[in-house]
């Protein structure tokens, strides 16, 4: 069979394309497109600027004038909330360690005094508790139930 060679009729080449873009953008038309685009941003600052200064005086306009300055006000009515929590429970504490750590009456009709903690401890580990005298009236019903289940 004879070896048949591809003719070139019919079919043309492609044309070689180059790597690059063959049209360039026009330096022109940039600058004027950013330019255009900074004036806008710029316009759109100033106004947002304008329309924030009408509005505060809007507002400045409706509210009410603050009441005059008056000495003495009434205290408003029950429960208040604590103004300054973290002074007030110093205070507190401040109260507490000072009983705690002082002598003065409970009840000076019925002679009882508080004494300093210290001074507490030390007379209990010098006296021991007291110890009762007599059973309380209550436990004579109980006492048989107590001792049956103590004796188990």
């Amino acid at each position: 069979m004879p070896e048949t060679k591809p003719s070139g009729e019919g079919h043309a080449a492609p044309p070689v394309s180059p790597a690059h873009e063959v049209r360039d953008i026009q330096p022109r038309s940039a600058v004027i497109f950013f330019v255009s685009l900074g004036v806008l941003i710029l316009l759109a600052l100033v106004g947002m600027w304008a329309l924030f200064d009408y509005l505060e005086a809007r507002e400045a306009k409706l509210q009410p004038p603050p009441p005059p300055v008056t000495i003495e006000r009434p205290l408003p009515p029950e429960p208040r909330l604590q103004v300054t929590p973290e002074t007030d429970l110093e205070r507190l504490r401040a109260r507490e360690e000072t009983v705690l750590h002082s002598y003065g009456w409970v009840n000076k009709e019925a002679g009882v005094v508080h004494i300093p903690i210290d001074r507490a401890m030390d007379l209990i580990l010098q006296r021991g508790l007291p110890a009762r005298s007599q059973p309380p009236a209550d436990s004579s019903s109980s006492s048989g139930t107590r001792g049956a289940d103590h004796d188990r």
